[in-house]
């Protein structure tokens, strides 16, 4: 017996020194490494990516990247270089998206099709980039450069793709994946919530990001993981918005709604809690609009759904404002339109006007924009400051593709919300939510690159994109569906 046991030992033996020293090939920095050792590296990564794009389920695919897109800010410091270029651990989530959308998989057939208008909005959007990178090529910017500062144009349809094509797997069972969602949610804003009882930022100079003025103070915001910041409200507006459909348990949505709600206005992010605040009165309207028709919920339902939002937010207002008032005020201040505020805050609004006005200067001398062009580059040459894209996504698109890049993609998000309400709705609340949602990124990236220029942003809308228009209807099974009305 014990001979036989042997080579299942040797095995098991063998598995873990391999695994042993694959971990340690991931985790030594790129420059402790010898080149060759180096190519084995990236051979270990590509094949741990090809296995997880085969073994793993349609679930956990999704869910694993959408939680390391939301982890992006540690995840995309694992790099490293082929040739001169970076790839960043958000760039191999990319590729883990595309490989499965390419596996061989049995899949239901697509819910729809976008109209011609559509298409040619969102492929003229895509031309004008296109057309940004073939100028800032001729103008000499390296290739890596144009693939990173044009990554709009490659992760909004590469991950609209991989995304939908996984959602349409039959295998795909949809009630857990809300389901998951939801606890992933949970567990970024309770990541948030450990770190601040333990008082760990994770900022650790006097950044920008990490101190907000305000009237009452200044605060630290820089707690949990920024590139989770972002799905804070996207999680409030999907409770909110679910809320709204269930005829019971509504007081456990509207509850998950509010800890969506406290959790950006911790944030302390203006464009955030606007853009939430804007998300949650188009959804409202949309829904009330559709409660109009047969079988719909009564305006007092909705009424009633508002009300117990606004009462669990007063609650929670009193509280803090007992607790921590200095801390309240801040809350109130970066929440609240036209509310006094500090000098400081008031000359940061300043820098995003300045970002804005600089990219419609841009864009008047320049009408097709400067092409995509280094930061050196447009420091020196042409006078911008690089670091004004990133608090204006407008004034990225004005500074390279001009005013056409602004005018496509603008009408690239208004023609996918006019799909969104005549194309077929796997369960009635995903229009409302999926308006709302678009609402709240594009008032979040009128003081942020976010929608052209930040991973995690481009790719939880496009996680959503892909569950408006490519999630297929219900085979039946009841057990697959995302939750209906209850």
């Amino acid at each position: 017996m014990r001979t036989r046991n042997i080579p299942l030992t040797v095995a098991i033996n063998s598995l873990v020194v391999a695994g042993a020293l694959c971990a340690a090939l991931l985790v030594v920095p790129p420059e402790a490494v010898a080149p060759h050792i180096a190519l084995l590296r990236h051979l270990v990564m590509a094949a741990l990516v090809a296995l997880a794009a085969l073994l793993l389920s349609a679930n956990a695919i999704i869910i694993s990247t959408f939680v390391a897109f939301g982890a992006a800010q540690y995840v995309a410091d694992l790099t490293f270089s082929i040739g001169s270029a970076s790839i960043y651990g958000t760039d191999v989530v990319l590729g883990l998206v595309v490989l499965r959308a390419l596996v061989p998989r049995d899949r239901l057939p697509l819910p729809g099709r976008f109209r011609l208008a559509t298409r040619v909005v969102i492929g003229a959007w895509l031309a004008v980039m296109t057309l940004a990178a073939v100028r800032g090529y001729d103008a000499g910017t390296p290739v890596p450069t144009l693939f990173r500062s044009g990554s709009s144009a490659i992760y909004w349809p590469v991950l609209f793709f991989g995304y939908g094509a996984i959602l349409r797997e039959r295998s795909l069972n949809r009630r857990h994946l809300f389901g998951q969602f939801i606890g992933a949610c949970l567990g970024f804003v309770g990541f948030m919530i450990l770190m601040r009882l333990f008082n760990h930022p994770f900022e650790r100079s006097r950044h920008l990001l990490s101190f907000v003025p305000t009237t009452s103070g200044t605060f630290r915001r820089d707690y949990g993981l920024y590139s989770a910041f972002i799905i804070y409200p996207v999680f409030a507006l999907v409770a909110i918005g679910y809320a709204l459909q269930r005829r019971t348990q509504v007081g456990r949505w509207v509850l998950l709604g509010v800890i969506g709600i406290a959790a950006t206005a911790a944030t302390l992010i203006r464009g955030e809690t606007y853009g939430l605040l804007m998300g949650i009165i188009v959804t409202l309207l949309l829904t009330t609009r559709a409660g109009r028709g047969p079988g719909g919920r009564t305006l007092g339902k909705r009424g009633r759904v508002v009300a117990g939002i606004l009462l669990v937010i007063a609650g929670a207002s009193i509280a803090l404002s007992a607790i921590s008032p200095r801390y309240g005020i801040a809350v109130a201040e970066r929440s609240v339109p036209f509310l006094p505020e500090a000098p400081e805050a008031k000359a940061n609004q300043d820098v995003r006007s300045l970002a804005f006005q600089t990219g419609v200067r841009t864009a008047e001398k320049y009408p097709l924009g400067l092409g995509i062009r280094e930061e050196v580059d447009l420091q020196n040459r042409y006078q911008i400051d690089p670091e004004l894209l990133g608090h204006s996504a407008p004034a990225t698109l004005l500074v390279f593709g001009g005013f056409l890049a602004l005018i496509t993609f603008a009408g690239a998000v208004v023609a996918l919300c006019v799909e969104s309400w005549r194309f077929p709705q796997t369960v009635p609340w995903l229009h409302p939510v999926f308006v709302g949602i678009a609402t709240l990124l594009v008032a979040y990236s009128l003081s942020a690159n976010g929608i052209v220029g930040q991973s995690w942003v481009m790719a939880i809308g496009a996680l959503v994109l892909a569950v408006r228009f490519r999630l297929p209807p219900s085979e039946g099974d009841a057990t697959s569906e995302i939750p209906r009305q209850a």
